[in-house]
Order: C-alpha cells, then structure tokens, then sequence
C-alpha cells in the first residue's frame, strides 16, 4: 500500500514538473515580447501624430479667396513611428522587415498607407501576408534608427471650413470644425518586427499600438513616448 502511494506521489511531482516547464516554455521562451533575447533590444520608441490640411481650390465665382469658407481642403491624418534599436552584441543585422499587419479601422478612415524611411517604397495596408522591407535604417553608433509611416490619407477630401468660422490653424485642431473627435480617426495596429541578423536568426518583436492620442484634436499634434517594456524580442 505504502508503496503505491509513494509510487501515485512520483507521478504526481512528475506531472507537476513537466506541467511547469512546459508553462515556463510557453510564456517566457515563446514570449513574443515579454523578455527580450537575441542581441538586440528597444531602446526609445516615439510615435508622432500630426494633420496634413492641402487646399485643393475655392469654392469663390471670381477665384479671389476672401473667405475661410470660401476655401477647399483635403484632410490628411499622419503617423510617424520612431524606434531606436540597439545592438547588444557583435553580431549585426542583416536584414529589417515588419509582416502580419492587423489593422482594426477607425470610423473616419481615408486611404491607409505604411512607409519606410525609403519614400518609393509605399504600400497599401490591405494584406496581412505582405512583407514590408525596411531597407533604410539608419545606423548610428550601434544603434538602429527605425521610421515608419502609417498614414489615414484624405479622411476629409473637397471638404469647405463651415460658415461662422473665423480662424483655423492647420493641424489637428482644425477637424473640431467639422466635428470630428479623435475617437473618430483612433485606430489600433499590430505587426511584427523583424530582426535577421548576420547569424542567421531571426529576431521577432511584437508591435501593438493605438494611435492617435486624444491630445491631436486639443493640441494639434501628438507626441508620445512608448512604454518600452510593452516591446522585447524574441528569437525564433
């Protein structure tokens, strides 16, 4: 009898132990983000938020502008991703692409566009399996500069400021006269960056954002400094 108990309880820590590495295996090992290997690491992210205001003409019978309503405005919602990565080690990169794009759209939505620091290189957000090449980044004293793109282009297009309107100032200020919060023009974004460096592995880091801040409608351009610890590569 006492010797099956014993025999029950062997199996019963075995059980236990392998239940615990597989844990320790799933959450940290395949972390996606949640402890940084490889040898690189985020040292600074930045997202910037601004509003492009275009005049595409005037709505005047003798073209001569003499009021704000008389004027015709494309709208534009810009992003701007700055991320400085740095290099750990003495293997370096060679290569830099971002995949698996998820995109959740906000109300108000325009043309979406992603860009690297490379502007011929433009691409339309509607594949998840497309890879984008981030050939340009800027490498500084073992540092990696990383800029990235995400535009909402024409969320307003041959649009008119509305009549009463007195002043306006071209940034995001400017969509408080046509009602437009930044709730509306909100979204959130998920891709993966990818790190293959020049021994052959490939380094992965999960990015998740929600962009733009609330600020963008008050203050007219949103600047805001990611919580690193959000962010961490994971070799594959």
């Amino acid at each position: 009898m006492k010797k099956n108990i014993n025999k029950i309880l062997a199996l019963v820590i075995i059980v236990i132990s392998l239940s615990l590495i597989y844990v320790v295996y799933t959450l940290v090992l395949k972390s996606d983000g949640k402890l940084n290997q490889g040898y690189f690491r985020i040292n600074d992210f930045v997202t910037k938020s601004t509003v492009l205001v275009e005049e595409a003409g005037n709505n005047s019978t003798d073209n001569n502008t003499t009021n704000l309503s008389d004027l015709v405005l494309n709208i534009s919602q810009n992003n701007e991703l700055n991320i400085l990565v740095a290099q750990t080690g003495e293997i370096g990169i060679q290569d830099i692409y971002i995949d698996k794009l998820k995109l959740k759209e906000p109300s108000k939505k325009g043309e979406f566009t992603i860009f690297s620091n490379d502007a011929t290189k433009v691409y339309n957000i509607v594949n998840s399996k497309e890879i984008y090449e981030l050939s340009s980044a800027k490498q500084e004293d073992g540092q990696y500069l990383i800029k990235i793109n995400i535009n909402n282009s024409n969320i307003l297009k041959n649009v008119s400021i509305p009549e009463g309107v007195n002043s306006v100032t071209y940034d995001g200020t400017i969509l408080k006269n046509f009602g437009i919060n930044t709730s509306d023009i909100k979204f959130s974004i998920e891709f993966y960056l990818n790190i293959k460096d020049q021994a052959g592995r490939l380094n992965k880091c999960k990015i998740n954002l929600n962009i733009p801040t609330d600020i963008l409608t008050t203050s007219g351009i949103s600047v805001n400094r990611e919580d690193l610890s959000n962010f961490a590569f994971a070799v594959k």
